[in-house]
């Protein structure tokens, strides 16, 4: 009898990497991560780390891919540029350990620009049609400030501990695009 739902075995020990491989990548860049030690961390042994993957990179990759894929689906299931602030919010608070590796420096930047021209691309659809008289290199340059500007702050957020409301954070970022610092009192 086969089946399409992966062995719980595999399911754990690939958790216990992931969860180990976050654990190192507070305090070091991935190509500083040895096998040995993530599975030091994980307790397991090597050959069962190379039972699923070559290096800890291919880890990482799979981690990110797996994060991408649910940064897409959260953009792709909002319309309103508030929304999509709120469900990035909460994903990161779901995904809080990986939310605060995406922020830091150990993390690869390509990765982060590939979430950024994600967020852009989804950004810059709502900005085409409310903004179709600009030049199409304002209409990006607008695109790339927004997105750029509400990650930063969802960044900061972030390496604050997320204590505040996403709500809050979704306000303050939009009073911010729509009208400018003179929104803070």
């Amino acid at each position: 009898m086969t089946s399409n739902t992966p062995d719980r075995r595999i399911q754990r020990t690939k958790k216990l990497l992931r969860d180990a491989l976050i654990t190192l990548l507070k305090d070091k860049s991935i190509d500083k991560v040895t096998p040995t030690e993530l599975c030091r961390i994980a307790d397991i042994n090597r050959n069962t780390f190379y039972c699923h993957y070559n290096t800890p990179r291919d880890l990482l990759d799979e981690i990110e891919g797996d994060l991408y894929s649910a940064i897409s689906e959260c953009l792709g299931d909002c319309d309103n540029p508030s929304e999509k602030i709120v469900a990035l919010c909460n994903l990161a608070r779901e995904k809080h350990e990986l939310a605060y590796i995406m922020f830091s420096d150990n993390l690869d930047y390509k990765f982060r620009e590939n979430i950024f021209a994600l967020i852009i691309e989804s950004n810059f659809k709502k900005i085409d049609k409310e903004t179709n008289k600009l030049a199409p290199l304002y209409r990006d340059m607008l695109a790339h400030y927004t997105s750029f500007g509400a990650a930063s702050a969802i960044e900061v957020w972030v390496k604050n501990g997320m204590k505040e409301d996403p709500s809050k954070v979704v306000e303050f970022i939009i009073n911010l695009i729509h009208h400018g610092t003179s929104s803070i009192t």
